[in-house]
């Protein structure tokens, strides 16, 4: 879970302004979002949040639901533009609403941000065991020359990982399921170094949310596959075999079939994997049935050496993330204020 950017205009991802209800926020914040390149400094940022934002929350509740919903994604996925922004906007929401309105916000900065020194004493705990990590090398160093698929990572283990506390965060698991063994030892080593230290506190992974990167060695070129944990998963079995059932490929990785069914399709859709009983064309992901066989792709070629697959999935989306509290009072007064902006503006400038 690394990499971190900075772009000013992914700072208020608008994604939590499209609900129905705040077109005025929706529309602003787009424009904003067009215009943003052009701001080198923090006033128009301030301007943006005292003009376009706080002067139109009259339902707190409702807007802290949806800004605490996609908080967390931003900082979950590290899509966020800059912590010190985040911490700005609730800083912001502080004044205006109270520090109870924004307790919740804070302390979920506060817990991502001991990412850092967490991650720091766990490398420090690996080098204390420089010896024995030097062993698993050697032998990994051999198995990598026959990898299809190699975790990227696999001879210098660089594990990222993010403890929150389950009552900040609007996250639940969806079902448990095996992680490959070139990928398992590693989280073990990390499960005994936490509860040595914490051993009154239980973690409880969220595999949906972890992503990392594999090399694929099948191809006359070698490509950099940036995936989920899932596609991960899958995609290692075909180091011991070139085709699985999915009712194999399901029992090997525990992966819920409904889960399964959407990461194949988008693995098949990718040209990496086929499906012997369905043309491409006629590809859907209710056509996929359990015997049928899925087979690595020998010819798969791509005009990228770096390939994102790791796209959003309904069904995690559906079932992981908390509601959003519906708008008690609909669209009324936000149509009502659209309008008086539109009109203004229609005044100024005639």
């Amino acid at each position: 879970m690394s990499r971190a950017y900075l772009r000013l205009s992914h700072l208020f991802s608008h994604s939590w302004l499209q609900i129905k209800g705040d077109p005025f926020l929706q529309d602003s914040t787009e424009f904003y979002q067009r215009e943003a390149a052009t701001f080198i400094n923090e006033n128009p940022i301030n301007e943006y949040l005292e003009w376009i934002v706080f002067k139109y929350i009259e339902n707190e509740d409702a807007f802290q639901n949806f800004y605490w919903r996609l908080l967390a994604e931003r900082l979950v996925y590290e899509r966020s533009v800059s912590i010190d922004y985040e911490q700005m906007m609730i800083t912001e929401l502080q004044k205006k609403c109270a520090q109870i309105y924004t307790s919740k916000l804070q302390k979920m900065i506060e817990n991502f941000n001991s990412k850092e020194k967490l991650m720091e004493e766990y490398q420090q705990h690996c080098k204390s065991q420089q010896s024995i990590c030097n062993g698993m090398r050697e032998k990994e160093n051999v198995l990598c020359k026959s990898y299809k698929f190699s975790p990227k990572n696999i001879v210098s283990v660089d594990l990222s990982i993010m403890v929150l506390a389950t009552n900040l965060w609007p996250f639940s698991i969806v079902s448990d399921f095996d992680l490959p063994l070139a990928l398992s030892s590693s989280v073990d080593n990390f499960i005994q170094f936490y509860y040595h230290r914490h051993s009154k506190q239980k973690l409880i992974w969220l595999y949906q949310y972890s992503r990392g990167e594999l090399h694929a060695y099948f191809t006359r070129s070698t490509y950099i596959l940036q995936a989920s944990a899932y596609e991960i998963a899958i995609l290692l079995l075909y180091n011991d075999s070139l085709e699985w059932t999915i009712q194999q490929i399901c029992k090997k990785t525990r992966i819920r079939t409904d889960i399964l069914i959407e990461v194949l399709y988008i693995l098949i859709t990718s040209d990496l994997l086929t499906c012997l009983q369905i043309n491409k064309e006629d590809l859907r992901e209710t056509n996929l049935q359990m015997e049928h066989i899925i087979r690595l792709n020998d010819d798969f070629t791509s005009d990228k050496i770096c390939i994102n697959l790791n796209k959003p999935l309904k069904t995690i989306n559906k079932d992981t993330i908390k509601p959003i509290e519906k708008l008690p009072d609909g669209d009324y007064k936000f149509s009502t204020q659209r309008e008086k902006y539109l009109l203004n503006d229609r005044l100024n400038h005639s």
